[in-house]
């Protein structure tokens, strides 16, 4: 059973298994749970995302490392502490405050115990990362990032999204790369060298989520995994789905969209208005009568906020119109002109009544 996470710390949610599970390996069940219990806890937010953060930065050896090979790196983690000058030594004696300060030993040790919890004989940092490991790529809540890949690709991660990508793609014919959020991926065609073939080959580019698999060889397409449900949109080329659930492949065109529901095993392929689904790219939502239920979604995905309606037909209002997202008040005050109700934001609360009479 998951423990009570009202009032744990980052340091807690690090050591707990039931996290560690979600955060490396999420499956529908921890995600509903971690989702749900978010909403009823926004107080934590903060501390989860920095934890989730923390947990994703470790890569863990698939083998347990020998005890020597341990006791070498805590020699080295002693070694770095002892040569650290402690903080007081720091202050200048006119008692103003240092240009900067590094972290105490207490607060440096607490968090070596804990990477040393996590991941127990087979402890790593980012020291001990190698040729075979990957890259992460994270954006906190409210923030958009692009990214150069290292074949010349470049990928732009939407808020709350996390990208890892295999470090060495020299002359690979496969390059691949694990999401879980929403990006858009701009695919440079390059080539590789396959086994037991002469000669260079195509090299594939493969996305793979939660749910499919997004193969490809050179183009443009946005792919979102959030709200228990996958979404692949294709700006230019061709791309190839496997369905993991349903050992199918689609074939998509410029132009298309496919939508997969795990939990129904339902895939959906239709015809959809490109720009529209990455204008998020520029800071905006193109909304074409979208209920609020599904935009109320959209804001805790991005900024990590609960929003509640006092009344709960103001869910099945529908909006049509660009709404800036560069600010989640801007935004929010947009939204309030669009349907003309009332919102008011306390933290990490936003709640949306109808306007008095």
């Amino acid at each position: 059973m998951p423990a009570d996470y009202q009032h744990f710390t980052e340091e807690d949610f690090v050591e707990d298994p039931f996290f560690q599970q979600w955060v490396q390996h999420p499956d529908p069940a921890s995600r509903r749970f971690w989702e749900g219990w978010l909403r009823e806890h926004p107080h934590q937010r903060e501390v989860v995302e920095n934890a989730r953060q923390l947990l994703l930065s470790i890569r863990f050896e698939e083998r347990p490392l020998p005890q020597e090979r341990i006791e070498s790196l805590w020699e080295k983690i002693n070694t770095h502490l002892e040569d650290q000058v402690p903080l007081e030594d720091q202050v200048p004696a006119t008692g103003g405050r240092p240009a900067f300060a590094r972290p105490g030993l207490p607060a440096l040790w607490r968090w070596a115990a804990v990477l040393l919890l996590v991941a127990g004989a087979g402890l790593l940092a980012y020291f001990l990362t190698g040729p075979g490991s990957r890259t992460q790529y994270v954006t906190g809540y409210g923030q958009t990032r692009t990214f150069a890949l290292p074949d010349g690709s470049s990928v732009t991660l939407n808020a709350h999204s996390t990208l890892r990508v295999s470090r060495d793609w020299r002359d690979q014919p496969v390059r691949e790369v694990w999401l879980e959020g929403e990006a858009f991926f701009r695919v440079k065609k390059t080539t590789g060298r396959q086994p037991g073939r002469p000669g260079a080959v195509p090299a594939k580019f493969i996305v793979h989520t939660k749910d499919l698999d997004v193969e490809v060889l050179g183009t443009q397409f946005n792919v979102s995994t959030r709200q228990d449900q996958t979404e692949v949109v294709l700006q230019s080329g061709k791309v190839q789905l496997s369905l993991n659930a349903l050992d199918q492949h689609v074939l998509m065109q410029p132009g298309e969209g496919v939508t997969f529901s795990p939990e129904r095993k339902r895939w959906n392929k239709r015809r959809v208005n490109v720009p529209a689904h990455r204008a998020w790219l520029e800071k905006k939502w193109v909304l074409e009568e979208t209920p609020l239920r599904k935009v109320t979604a959209m804001i805790a995905d991005t900024y990590g906020v609960t929003v509640r309606t006092a009344d709960d037909r103001l869910m099945d209002r529908k909006i049509t119109g660009i709404i800036p997202t560069d600010h989640l008040d801007t935004l929010l005050e947009a939204l309030s002109l669009s349907l003309d109700v009332q919102i008011t934001r306390q933290g990490n609360q936003v709640l949306i009544a109808a306007p008095k009479p």
